[in-house]
């Protein structure tokens, strides 16, 4: 199975790189991917693994991983309140 960061990474590589990484993030965050207590630590534990290559991103694209960073770290810490 690849790893969250090679789906990312490949995504950045094209042009409609936002929409590819929006779609997966949505996948996760969303209700139904989360109908279990595991699966909601595992979505997670994806979530964490896109927050991390975000912060560590350096290139030209960094703005709109700054951003996507802000909204996973909303989630993170809504879901750490409930």
């Amino acid at each position: 199975m690849r790893k969250i960061e090679d789906l990312i990474e490949d995504a950045v590589k094209c042009d409609d790189y936002e929409k590819r990484i929006n779609f997966l993030v949505a996948g996760l965050l969303c209700e139904d991917a989360n109908d279990t207590p595991e699966k909601e630590q595992q979505n997670n534990k994806y979530l964490k693994d896109i927050y991390d290559f975000c912060d560590n991103y350096s290139g030209e694209k960094k703005t709109y991983f700054d951003q996507l960073k802000k909204t996973i770290r909303n989630y993170l810490s809504y879901a750490e309140n409930k």
